[in-house]
């Protein structure tokens, strides 16, 4: 991942900082995203699996979480599941698998986006942006967060239409 962009700070941003919580075991490739998040203008929180962060998730309220698949102790497709028995916090999967089966499971789980590592910055920033955009209009027009994310949402709206 090239870490050379930085995004322009809307000024009513910078008022309260959005948290982001990194959930991936790999110790260099978790320090390394925080860092650049953090130089990016974001709050910045870090896990090492699954377990881990769902923790996270109950104590700090990330406004958005980054999870890798393959950890130990709860891969990241098992805590994506027993995160949306208590949350609807917009998940984007960061995963080396590519398997379309993985997609497809962690959007049917609730992930918004599934990002394919390696993956450049401005890309992880770009979903990122949208994926916060998205949320924060959401609340302000007062529409569920389990309305929205990822192809579970989309399904859901598909049945009640």
């Amino acid at each position: 991942m090239s870490l050379c962009h930085r995004r322009e700070r809307v000024p009513e941003e910078d008022a309260m900082l959005e948290k982001i919580l990194v959930i991936d075991d790999s110790r260099s490739f978790r320090l390394s995203l925080l860092r650049f998040l953090e130089m990016e203008g974001y709050e910045v929180l870090g896990a090492e699996d699954g377990l881990v962060g769902l923790e996270t998730i109950r104590r700090a309220t990330p406004d958005l979480v980054l999870m890798d698949i393959n950890m130990p102790h709860l891969d990241g497709l098992e805590a994506l599941r027993l995160l949306r028995e208590f949350s609807h916090v917009p998940v984007l999967i960061l995963s080396a698998r590519m398997g379309e089966m993985d997609r497809v499971k962690g959007q049917m789980l609730g992930a918004d986006f599934y990002l394919t590592k390696p993956f450049s910055a401005s890309e992880l920033l770009d979903r990122i942006e949208v994926t916060l955009h998205k949320d924060r209009e959401a609340k302000s027009k007062g529409v569920p967060r389990e309305k929205l994310g990822g192809r579970r949402g989309t399904l859901m709206q598909m049945r009640a239409s």
